[in-house]
């Protein structure tokens, strides 16, 4: 049964989320974190979230056609970590204006992601909290 359930999360929540990371440039532990994340939660979202994101970063910075992902993968597009922050933002968006009180209530998520920004923990190798609990870093 565990192997079943491995499994079925990786063919259909870890393997599109690595896709979806490659296609905006995110190689990082955390953004790839983010993604699975966003992933599990929501999949059709992910896309929205990423091109809001880019696109109101292209539009704050006066870059036309938007950027495609952040830098390397797009030369013209964001860091990875500004863009992380911009998507966090899109994805927090949502979920206040949501009528889905349980959707609503996980906001605690990207507020925890960007934390993980904050504390410039990218590979996310440095022991961390969340949620009161306390998590060793990856080796």
């Amino acid at each position: 049964m565990q192997r079943a359930q491995d499994d079925y999360f990786r063919l259909n929540f870890w393997e599109p989320a690595m896709t979806k990371a490659t296609t905006y440039g995110v190689t990082s532990a955390l953004g790839k974190a983010m993604y699975y994340d966003m992933e599990i939660q929501g999949p059709a979202l992910v896309d929205g979230f990423s091109n809001r994101a880019l696109k109101k970063w292209s539009d704050s910075n006066g870059i036309t056609p938007s950027a495609t992902a952040c830098k390397p993968a797009d030369p013209n597009g964001p860091g990875e970590k500004e863009y992380l922050y911009l998507v966090n933002a899109e994805r927090r968006s949502k979920m206040a204006g949501s009528s889905n009180d349980l959707y609503k209530s996980t906001v605690y998520r990207p507020d925890g992601f960007d934390r993980l920004l904050d504390q410039d923990n990218m590979s996310m190798s440095k022991d961390f909290s969340l949620r009161e609990q306390q998590i060793k870093g990856l080796p």
